[in-house]
């Protein structure tokens, strides 16, 4: 058995600890992740699912990922969460989150959603997972196009989509060979392609049966 990760138990915080194993055939077993919080005697510890900070463009749907708080005492705390994103409006908001142990120790933190018009983001340096940096992340798993796009949404971000080549370069350097959902998609006329994001559907550089849905309906 392999372990990978390690736990500060000097900084409080939460932490990750992978375990993999191999078999006499080389045969891989599926890695199970123990997540180990490290938290003080004093108050509870609140992290923010996801970054402090994100933008999503106008009328698109956002789904906060929302926060975890620990307590050595009272173990896991509800959070309680207020503030809106007002998705068809413009601006900067504000989601607020708090917790309090049975000792009466509050604990908050805040993340900042930007709401930005299509127009503004450049799409080679501005827009990835939902978040003020360009990324794009790998989620694996059986999805179908539908099951993948919700996954993407539920964690506070889309389906990835390319509007240059250097977005193109971008997304490659951290995939592997293999096949991966795009925000692309043909459901409202056939053959007729968008991306989920209402951006320009005007990349080009495809391969030779791209963009298609797989055999499935996307």
């Amino acid at each position: 058995m392999t372990v990978t990760g390690s736990v500060n138990t000097a900084q409080k915080g939460r932490y990750e600890l992978t375990y993999s194993a191999v078999d006499a055939s080389g045969r891989e077993a599926i890695s199970v992740i123990r997540e180990v919080f490290v938290l003080d005697a004093e108050e509870p510890l609140l992290l923010l699912n996801g970054e402090a900070s994100a933008v999503i463009k106008l009328d698109y749907a956002y789904n906060d990922p929302g926060a975890v708080a620990v307590d050595l005492t009272d173990g896991f705390l509800e959070v309680f969460q207020s503030g809106k994103v007002e998705n068809k409006q413009t601006g900067s908001y504000t989601l607020y989150f708090q917790a309090t142990d049975t000792d009466g120790n509050e604990v908050t933190a805040e993340r900042l959603v930007h709401v930005v018009d299509h127009a503004s983001i450049n799409p080679v340096s501005g827009w990835g997972f939902a978040t003020p940096v360009h990324r794009f992340e790998v989620i694996s798993g059986k999805f179908s196009w539908q099951e993948a796009k919700e996954d993407a949404v539920a964690r506070g971000g889309h389906l990835a989509t390319i509007g240059s080549e250097e977005e193109s370069a971008e997304m490659l350097s951290v995939i592997e060979p293999g096949n991966y959902w795009l925000g692309a998609t043909d459901q409202e006329e056939e053959g007729t392609w968008t991306w989920v994001t209402g951006e320009a559907f005007d990349f080009e550089n495809w391969g030779s049966v791209e963009p298609n849905g797989d055999g499935a309906e996307n």
